[in-house]
Order: structure tokens, then C-alpha cells, then sequence
């Protein structure tokens, strides 16, 4: 790059280094290449330091080019300066319509950094321009921002005003359809914070014309936003299917687009379907990088993160990070209000004064916030439910295994063996935690029974298998869906494919697929553990046992499944128990166990030797 300074007293060495700088920053900013950003914020310094009206149309266009290019890369104190030199430029040549058009994306920038009051005074100065130049199509795209700026400050009856406008403005003009296109998007976020579901799904329908399609980085840019805007409805509506198809869309505009925050778009698309489909853990990965990468792009996208994490969240049942989220959504969001009012106040007095503490607007996100208040004090009570029980479970597990550890094995082979038959992850989770429990129904066993190392006689072994419906009973009385989970297992694990298993005598389908994975862990650690009247077997010999009774005791077609799992943990894995067993590491019983073990051991010690005195 050479200096421009020096080519200052020569106009048409200037003129020549300005068309290919010109050029640059067309050919840079037309393509999805963001790793020049460098390169062409240098182009931009150049630009700036040229003085006085020469060439000044060049100079506007590039700044003008600059601007959306920077904002889609995170740069946004790179955009603020290139649209102030817009402004500057424009002020210099005294032409209005650029003067507007600076005022406009110098509006957009602010709003991004969370500075409402001084956006809202931008968009203000635009519309006056605007309406002062006859500009309908400049109009139309300054309410479509004014509408954002009101959006993400909880005033949504007038961001919907504002987004009605643009589409009254564009109503039988040859404009492009993005414009119209994010007029309706932006309508169906105002009517989902507002809490009107169906209006927003219409409108986000609408935002997506199929006749439109999209060329420019600008326009793909925007149609990820458009997609997003959808998927978010659809999966509040349990549209799974429909979400999953545009997430999918997303990411193609996305990936051609090739914007890091167009890339977040669609990460966070993927993310909603991910956690309303079931798969939290994949979900919540997806959503919460998202998070920690729109801090890049300003509060607004940060808002919007924030929100929809809080969502994904409460799919998966995560109310307390949900509720902790949406407060800060609504902390933020009323920060912004205020900052707002008080540019209403400078503006229009008797409108900023209706505004003033009528929070109207903000009912469906208190609402959802109280909903996410309420889930997360349920969720802390089956917490502490489950702990109870868990402990419980531990203790009756005692009985037969003295290291208390079997729950856990199996619940962890149960587990595994769903993920091969392809469960969700958090469905797996699930079924790992509710098996855990499965034997809990032993506590209610005398230990004359439990602890005999001999053959049960018919009494004692109606007894004994009583378990099954203790356990269930037991786990009956309590809250969760992990419960619920767990008391089925509890009732049914004992069940034969054939039908001769206890206590319902269920066959074949007619028994839960929850409790035919559980009974085939179940059995196979009992064997490799053996018990009091009983051997261990070998993993090897267990297997062959197991497969013996295919069709009989076991779903034929889960055994083979099974064969290959353990068969493949047991070469990855020196010890299968440690493995298997390792989440009984951070079980509070066991902590608790380990200590007291400690302090005994501590405090026995060896006889003394030595002559007597």
C-alpha cells in the first residue's frame, strides 16, 4: 500500500490509486473471504485520510461497501467508522441521501452495542431526511430498524407499528423482497415476545417467499436471520420436522453467505432443534458456544443468545439454567426500555410518558419467566428426591453386592446399550439414572432372605420377587419424568420375552423396551459378580449364558446388540467394573463412605511389641 498523502499533489495518480483501492474492496467484500479483514480495513484507513471533495463519490461508494462488510464480521467498531465517514463525506458534499443513509447504518451499529437512545435518535434523523427527500424506499428500511431498535427494548407494539409502516411503504413497489421479507420476520418476533405464537408462526411463513432467492452476501445474511426467525416458532409449536428442514436451510445460507455471525445463525438453528428433539447434551453444547460467541457482536445479539438458550434449556429440562438465563434476558431487555424512553422523552414527550412503567408488553417473557421459576423449584425438589431414593436404592443393593456399586453398572450399561440402539443422549442419561434404582424395592426384604446363601424356598422366593412391586410402589409417590422412568423399570426388569417373568407375566413388545435393556445389564453383571450362593462367571462365559436364553428370557434381537457392546468395552477397557462403576464416584454416599473408611482405618492401630516392664 502505498501513501496516499504523497499522492495528493498529483489528481491523477490519486484518481488511479482510488479506483484500485475501489476495486479491492469490491472484490473483497463481494466474495465470503473474511480472513482479508485486515487488508481491507487498510483500504479503509487509506480512504479516510484522502481531505477535501476529491473523488469524494468514490470515496462514499467504498465506505458505503464497508460498512455491511465489518458489521457481518464482528467489527464493529470498524463499521461505526466507516459509516461516520459516510456521514462525513456526505456532510462535506451536502448530499442529503447520503447523509441519510450514513445516519441509518450508524443507527444499526449503535443498537448492536447496546447504545438504544443514540440508535433511536439516528433512525429519527434518517426518517426526517427521508421524508424531506420524497425517499419511500429509504423510509420503509429506516422503520424496519427503528422496529429492531424498539424490539429488543420490550416495546413490541411499537416495533410491530414500525414493521407494518415498512410493509405500507413497500406495498406495490419493485423494491427487493429482502427488505419486505425482514419486515415480516421481524413482525413474527414481535408477536412471539409478545406472546402470540400462531400470529408469529403466519408471519415467519411469510418472511420466507420461495420466490425470493437470495444473491448477494447481504441478502444470505439476511435470509439465515429468516430462517432462524422460524425455526424458533416452529419448535415452541412442536413443529420438530418442519424446524429440523430449515435449520438444515440455514445452515446452507449460512455456509454460502460465509459471515461469522451468519455462521452463529445457524449454529443456533441447529441448536433449538437439537434440545426439542431430545438431544440436550449436543443441544445445549451447540446453543451455549453460540452464546460465548455473539459477546463479538454486540448486546442485541447477545440478547438474542440469551433468549433462545433459556429455551433450549427449559426443552431439556434444565430450568435452573433456563431461569437464570430469561432473567437476564429480562434484566437486559428492561435496560434497554429504559434507555429508549428516555430518547422517546427527547422526541415525543406524551408518547414516552404513555410508555413510562406500563410494561405491557413484557408479559409473555415475565410469564415464561415465572413458568421457568416454577419448573426450576421442581426441579430442585426431585433432586432432592432422587438423592433420597438413590441412597435408598444403595441400600438395598447392599444385599447382594457388598461394594453397593451394581446400580450404577448397570445403570451405565443400560445406557450405553440405548445409545447403540440409537436413543438421544439426554433419553440415554435418563434411562441410566432410573436404572440406577431398579432393585430398590430390596430394601423392603427381610435380611433373613436377602442375605441367605442357600436355595429359596417357594415362600421365600414370593417374597424376594415382591421387590418388583415394593420398588415400584415406592418410586410411585414421587415427581420426574426420571422417576416415573424409574419406578417402570423397577416393576417390570424381571419380566421374560416369553412371558413367564414376574410380576405381570408381560411377552415379547408388550414389555417396556426401558426394561428390556435393563434386565439384560442386570443379569449380566449379576453373573460376572456371582452372589452369595453362586459363582462369578467369566464376561466371555456370561455372554454365552446370555445368548442361551435368547428368545426365552431376553428380546432376541437386543442380545446380539448387547454381545457386540460388551465385547467391544471389554478390549477398550483394562477393567470393565471401573468402568462401568465410575459414576459412583461422585455419588455423596459413596464420598461419604470413602471418609468414614479413612477415619477407621486411621484409628486402628497395630499391637505393640516389646519386653514388659
Amino acid at each position: 500500500m502505498c501513501d496516499v498523502t504523497q499522492l495528493s499533489v498529483d489528481p491523477t495518480a490519486l484518481k488511479l490509486h482510488l479506483l484500485r483501492l475501489q476495486a479491492r474492496v469490491h472484490e473483497r467484500t463481494a466474495s465470503s473471504d473474511r480472513d482479508s479483514i485486515d487488508f481491507v480495513y487498510s483500504c479503509a484507513r487509506q480512504i479516510s485520510e484522502i481531505r477535501g471533495r476529491r473523488f469524494i463519490d468514490i470515496r462514499f461508494e467504498c465506505a458505503e461497501r464497508l460498512v455491511p462488510y465489518f458489521y457481518a464480521s464482528a467489527r464493529l467498531d470498524h463499521a461505526l467508522e466507516a459509516a461516520c465517514l459516510m456521514r462525513d463525506l456526505g456532510q462535506l458534499s451536502a448530499r442529503r441521501d447520503w447523509i441519510r443513509r450514513a445516519h441509518t447504518f450508524i443507527g444499526v451499529i449503535h443498537g448492536e452495542l447496546g447504545n438504544v437512545s443514540s440508535a433511536i435518535l439516528e433512525y429519527h434523523e434518517a426518517l426526517r431526511l427521508a421524508e424531506e427527500l420524497g425517499d419511500r424506499r429509504g423510509a420503509a428500511g429506516t422503520f424496519l430498524n427503528l422496529g429492531n431498535a424498539f424490539l429488543y427494548g420490550g416495546l413490541f407494539n411499537d416495533a410491530k407499528a414500525c414493521f407494518r409502516q415498512t410493509l405500507n411503504i413497500s406495498e406495490g413497489s419493485a423494491w427487493d423482497k429482502d427488505l419486505v421479507a425482514g419486515a415480516f420476520a421481524n413482525l413474527a418476533q414481535a408477536h412471539f415476545y409478545s406472546g402470540e405464537i400462531q400470529e408469529a408462526y403466519d408471519m415467519a411463513c411469510r418472511a420466507l417467499n420461495p420466490q425470493f432467492m437470495p444473491g448477494t452476501l447481504k441478502e444470505l445474511h439476511s435470509k439465515t436471520i429468516h430462517e432462524l426467525t422460524f425455526v424458533r416458532i416452529a419448535v415452541m409449536m412442536g413443529k420438530i420436522t418442519e424446524a429440523a428442514e430449515h435449520a438444515e436451510r440455514c445452515s446452507i445460507y449460512a455456509h454460502r453467505a460465509g459471515g461469522s455471525q451468519s455462521l452463529i445463525h445457524s449454529k443456533l438453528a441447529r441448536g433449538m432443534v437439537e434440545c426439542f428433539a431430545g438431544n440436550a447434551t449436543i443441544g445445549l453444547r451447540m446453543l451455549q458456544e453460540c452464546l460465548e460467541a455473539a459477546a463479538s457482536f454486540g448486546v442485541v445479539a447477545r440478547i438474542a443468545s440469551l433468549e433462545i438458550l433459556a429455551r433450549g434449556c427449559q426443552a431439556c429440562r434444565r430450568s435452573d439454567l433456563a431461569l437464570q438465563y430469561i432473567q437476564e434476558v429480562l434484566s437486559s431487555v428492561r435496560a434497554h426500555r429504559e434507555s429508549e424512553l428516555q430518547a422517546l422523552m427527547s422526541l415525543n414527550v406524551e408518547l414516552a410518558k404513555r410508555r413510562m412503567g406500563d410494561e405491557r408488553d413484557l408479559q409473555a417473557l415475565t410469564t415464561a419467566e415465572a413458568t421457568m421459576r416454577a419448573a426450576a423449584a421442581e426441579l430442585e425438589l426431585a433432586n432432592v428426591q432422587y438423592d433420597m431414593l438413590e441412597r435408598l436404592a444403595i441400600t438395598a443393593t447392599l444385599k447382594d453386592d457388598s461394594s453397593g456399586v451394581h446400580g450404577y453398572r448397570v445403570g451405565c450399561l443400560s445406557a450405553l446399550l440405548a445409545k447403540e440402539l440409537g436413543w438421544a443422549a439426554d433419553r440415554c442419561y435418563e434411562l441410566e439414572t432410573a436404572a440406577r434404582l431398579h432393585d430398590i424395592g430390596k430394601v423392603a426384604i427381610p435380611d433373613s432372605i436377602a442375605l441367605s446363601d442357600r436355595a429359596f424356598e417357594p415362600a421365600q422366593r414370593q417374597i424376594m420377587r415382591s421387590h418388583t412391586t415394593v420398588g415400584a410402589e415406592l418410586l410411585s409417590n414421587h415427581t420426574g419424568s426420571t422417576v416415573r422412568l424409574a419406578a417402570e423399570v423397577a416393576r417390570y426388569h424381571h419380566e421374560w420375552w416369553d412371558g413367564t417373568g414376574y410380576p405381570g407375566g408381560l411377552a415379547g413388545n408388550r414389555i417396556p423396551m426401558s426394561c428390556r435393556i435393563v434386565a439384560l445389564a442386570d443379569v449380566f453383571d449379576a453373573l460376572t459378580h456371582g452372589r452369595r450362593y453362586a459363582p462369578a462367571f467369566s464376561c466371555e462365559d456370561a455372554l454365552v449364558e446370555i445368548e442361551a436364553s435368547s428368545g426365552r428370557q431376553f428380546d432376541p434381537d437386543l442380545v446380539p446388540v448387547f454381545r457386540s457392546l460388551v465385547r467391544g468395552l471389554a478390549i477398550q477397557h483394562t477393567s470393565l467394573d471401573e468402568f462401568l462403576g465410575r459414576s459412583a464416584r461422585s455419588s455423596a454416599f459413596f464420598a461419604a463412605r470413602r471418609k468414614i473408611e479413612a477415619i477407621v482405618s486411621r484409628n486402628i492401630s497395630p499391637p505393640q511389641t516389646g519386653a514388659v516392664g
